[in-house]
């Protein structure tokens, strides 16, 4: 999947963890979120479609440029994601 996509499952799933207290993951993972966080008010799934083409390739370009910025960062932390929910598994 793109980046984006990726990082929006990668966030909602760490947020829907059990395990209280949930720790700071904006801290712990600061490119993920900050990417995130960007390309949140993007519309999704039916908003998606229900946009024209011409405003629908305007969020993709958009989208595009911020992942660009991010990609190295965020692909950077994929590794210390592995790690921290390798060590919830025990």
């Amino acid at each position: 999947c793109e980046l984006s996509e990726g990082t929006i499952r990668i966030c909602n799933l760490l947020k829907a963890l059990p395990v209280q207290p949930l720790p700071n993951f904006s801290e712990k993972f600061p490119a993920i979120f900050t990417l995130f966080d960007a390309i949140s008010h993007f519309a999704t799934l039916e908003a998606r479609q229900a946009l024209d083409k011409k405003t629908r390739r305007q969020q993709d370009s958009e989208r595009e440029e911020i992942e660009s910025k991010f990609e190295s960062q965020v692909l950077q932390e994929l590794p210390l994601i592995s790690r921290f929910c390798n060590e919830l598994n025990g």
